[in-house]
C-alpha cells in the first residue's frame, strides 16, 4: 500500500525569490527509491519534501502503534521507520546545495534550514507526526589549560625547538567545522592523504622526489603494509581508513548512491585525527605530552 511522507522545513537565511512565483517545485531523483518532490513556498520561506513509498500492512500497524504513544521513548529502536524517511532530508540538502552553488546564494546552507518535523498520511490529506528521535553527536576531547608552566611548551614551538604539525591538519580543521557530512568526509580523507605523504618525507627526505613525482599507492597500503615496513606497525585505525576511502570514492564519483549521516562522518574525522597523531608519534618523542595525550587513551581502547 502507499504511504505519503512529508518533511517540513523553514528557511532562516535571506532568499532571493521572484515576486511573481508563490511556489517553486523540484523533483529529486533517488536511486533505488521513489523520487522526492520539493516545494518552496516563497512568501513564507517554507519548504516541503514529499515522497510516496510502498509499505506493507505490518509496517503501517507499527507506525500507528508508535504514533499513539504519548511519551517519547528515546531508547526505542526506530530504524524501521528512519529507513523509509531518510531520503527527505537528503533531497532537501541536495536542492539547497544546487541553489547555493549555481545561483551564488553564498549565505544559504543546510544549517540555515530549520526542520519542522516529518509527517505521514495514507490519504495525502490527514497528517500524523512521523516517528523521529532527536539526534545529537557528542564528541569528547581533552584540552590543556594555558598557564605559566604550560606556556613553556608553546614557547618551545615558537623558538623552533618543537615538532611541526602536518599541513594536513588544516584540512582536518575544515572537516571538523563542516556541517555537511559529505564535505566533512571528503576533507577528512584529503587530510589523511596529505598526512601520510608528509610523514614519509619527514621520515626520510629521500622519499620526497618519489612522493612528488610517482603516483602514490592506494591509501590503505600507505597506512598498512608500507607503513609497517618502515616503523614496524600498521595504523591502528587501518580498517576505518580503508572503509573511508571506499565511501569517499562513492561520494565523489557516484554521489547519488552513497549517503552518510553526521554521526558517522564525525566518527570518521576522529579516526583520521587519531591516525595522524599516530604518525607523529613515529616521528617524534613518544614522551611528548601533547602527542602522548592524544593517542594513548585510544590505543588502550583499541587493544582491548
Amino acid at each position: 500500500m502507499k504511504l505519503f511522507l512529508q518533511g517540513r522545513y523553514t528557511i532562516i537565511e535571506e532568499c532571493f525569490f521572484s515576486e511573481d512565483d508563490d511556489v517553486i517545485s523540484f523533483n529529486v531523483p533517488i536511486e533505488g527509491a521513489p523520487s522526492v518532490e520539493i516545494k518552496i513556498f516563497t512568501k513564507d520561506k517554507f519548504m516541503e519534501a514529499n515522497q510516496e513509498v510502498d509499505v506493507d500492512q505490518h509496517f503501517l500497524e507499527l507506525l500507528e502503534v508508535e504514533s499513539l504513544k504519548h511519551e517519547k521513548s528515546f531508547d526505542d529502536d526506530i530504524s524501521v521507520f528512519t529507513e523509509n524517511s531518510k531520503h527527505l532530508g537528503f533531497a532537501v540538502n541536495k536542492a539547497i546545495y544546487a541553489i547555493r552553488f549555481f545561483f551564488n546564494w553564498r549565505g544559504l546552507d543546510k544549517n540555515l534550514i530549520s526542520s519542522k518535523g516529518v509527517y505521514w498520511s495514507i490519504d495525502n490529506e490527514n497528517w500524523t507526526i512521523y516517528p523521529t528521535r532527536l539526534i545529537a553527536y557528542m564528541s569528547s576531547y581533552s584540552y590543556t589549560t594555558l598557564s605559566k608552566d604550560s606556556s613553556t611548551y608553546i614557547q618551545a614551538y615558537l623558538d623552533g625547538q618543537l615538532w611541526e604539525p602536518f599541513m594536513a591538519f588544516q584540512f582536518l580543521d575544515k572537516a571538523k567545522g563542516e556541517s555537511n557530512p559529505t564535505f566533512k568526509w571528503i576533507n577528512a580523507t584529503i587530510a589523511a592523504e596529505l598526512a601520510i605523504k608528509e610523514f614519509f618525507i619527514r621520515y626520510d627526505s629521500k622519499f620526497e622526489q618519489f612522493i612528488m613525482e610517482v603516483p602514490s599507492p592506494p591509501l590503505h597500503k600507505l597506512y598498512g603494509s608500507i607503513l609497517e615496513s618502515m616503523v614496524g606497525e600498521k595504523s591502528p585505525v587501518l580498517k576505518a581508513i580503508q572503509k573511508g576511502i571506499e565511501i569517499r570514492n562513492k561520494l565523489v564519483h557516484r554521489p547519488n548512491t552513497e549517503k552518510v549521516d553526521l554521526d558517522t562522518a564525525n566518527q570518521y574525522v576522529e579516526d583520521i585525527e587519531f591516525a595522524m597523531f599516530h604518525l607523529l608519534s613515529k616521528l617524534y618523542s613518544k614522551d611528548d605530552p601533547i602527542i602522548n595525550e592524544r593517542i594513548n587513551p585510544r590505543i588502550k581502547f583499541l587493544r582491548k
